[in-house]
């Protein structure tokens, strides 16, 4: 047997199989909706529950009119609007900005001056009103806890709300960044919760962006009663917070110098930067919009790319240190008058690891799937900065969850093997010369 011959085989193989390795993607992205008529029309916040249903809120073109709307997906592929209805009169006038469900059959939609209860799933809603769109104040985002449990409203003019009785009724907690309206609000256990704010200055005549101002962080340990300010008035817009546990989240903010991204391991109160992508395939990055982490280890992050913000998402798993461009096709929506139109990215959501949703321009709604099949995670230890399932490592998942070592480890281990072989062989040349001399 030629020897050497057979390792160079194993380690061409090897290499191959290596740069091959299809798990830098964590799973496929599909189109599942688009209406191309405007770019500006689009779906602004959407809530994953399960693979076959998920909601999203926004702003559709409809009748040749801006029309507020709900979708909801109940078999996880088709979305068919189940909106509130309303008078549709002139002074009639609604808005959806934010989502969240309890559950399949529970849930709430925030709007202008408004927050919408359903307790069947989007047939029937009923009305809280707030002021209404006269009383200048947005509900900015919803989020709650499962199985039905209390729920949570921030306000474009700096209340958080909370309801206990399903949405009949939602009170005033506090106002925690005096000031300041709330672009959102995190809550993971009834005790811990996090808000944020800050805004985009906008020159009046041309509508560029050319600052940004009210940025700022509060923290609660009693449910919303108190809140503890991290930091205000700062010179930035903080556009997302993510947290996995009341010690571990990110932060993504906006400044004149770009889109910052940062981690905390004490629950909010400090916090420490974290490196993102400046390049992509689609050009030069623009400005991030959200994050979202399904353990201390992996996260998605998306954003706006090149001259026509197009949209873009990168995948970590190692806890933001490094990440990697999921492949683009996904949001090519076709051509308008001749020219290539792409979708860009304005939130998603996840119901697990395996499934989600994003939502984009051109009133796009994307799907996200994973089938990997790993092995289970040991019961290692670690300093508490693992991946989810038990391990200490990043990458380590539960059983049927994705993938669970970070590709380039695969890749190390994998090489590492060849040169192993490689060596082996060579010593046996070396013997075998031997041999023949004596």
């Amino acid at each position: 047997m030629n020897t050497t011959r057979g390792a160079d085989r194993v380690l061409r193989a090897t290499v191959i199989l290596a740069l091959s390795i299809p798990g830098l993607a964590f799973g496929e992205w599909e189109r599942q909706r688009m209406s191309p008529q405007e770019e500006d029309k689009g779906f602004l916040d959407v809530c994953a529950l399960s693979s076959s249903f998920a909601v999203a809120v926004g702003v559709i073109k409809q009748s040749s009119q801006d029309a507020a709307a709900v979708f909801i997906t109940r078999d996880g592929t088709s979305w068919a609007a189940s909106s509130p209805r309303t008078s549709g009169g002139p002074m009639d006038v609604h808005m959806y900005l934010s989502v969240w469900f309890a559950d399949e059959s529970h849930g709430y939609v925030g709007g202008l001056g408004e927050i919408w209860t359903t307790d069947d799933g989007g047939a029937t809603w009923v009305r809280t009103g707030l002021g209404g769109i006269m009383g200048g104040r947005a509900i900015t985002d919803i989020t709650g806890l499962r199985p039905a449990g209390p729920a949570w409203a921030a306000a474009s003019t700096g209340q958080v709300l909370r309801t206990t009785d399903g949405g009949a009724t939602w009170p005033e907690l506090a106002v925690p960044l005096s000031g300041a309206g709330l672009n959102s609000v995190v809550f993971i256990d009834e005790e811990h919760g996090w808000v944020i704010s800050g805004r985009a200055v906008t020159d009046e005549g041309t509508g560029a962006e050319v600052g940004f101002e009210q940025g700022g962080l509060a923290v609660t340990t009693d449910g919303g009663a108190t809140w503890q300010v991290v930091f205000s008035g700062e010179t930035r817009m903080v556009s997302s917070v993510r947290f996995v546990d009341a010690s571990r989240g990110w932060m993504l903010s906006r400044d004149l110098a770009g889109s910052r991204l940062e981690r905390t391991t004490d629950g909010g109160l400090t916090w420490q930067p974290v490196a993102v992508p400046a390049e992509s395939s689609g050009g030069a990055v623009g400005g991030l919009s959200d994050v979202f982490f399904f353990d201390p280890c992996e996260g998605m992050l998306i954003g706006s790319v090149g001259d026509n913000d197009w949209g873009a998402v990168w995948h970590t798993v190692d806890g933001g240190e490094t990440w990697v461009e999921v492949d683009r096709g996904f949001l090519r929506l076709g051509q308008i008058m001749g020219f290539p139109i792409e979708a860009g990215l304005l939130t998603f959501d996840f119901a697990d690891r395996d499934v989600g949703w994003a939502t984009g321009t051109y009133e796009s709604i994307f799907r996200y799937d994973s089938d990997d099949d790993p092995p289970a995670c040991d019961s290692g230890g670690g300093d508490g900065d693992g991946g989810g399932g038990g391990g200490g490592r990043c990458g380590c998942r539960a059983p049927g969850s994705g993938p669970a070592i970070p590709p380039v480890f695969v890749i190390g281990v994998t090489l590492a093997g060849a040169v192993r072989l490689s060596r082996a062989v060579i010593r046996e040349r070396e013997r075998e010369r031997e041999r023949g001399r004596t």
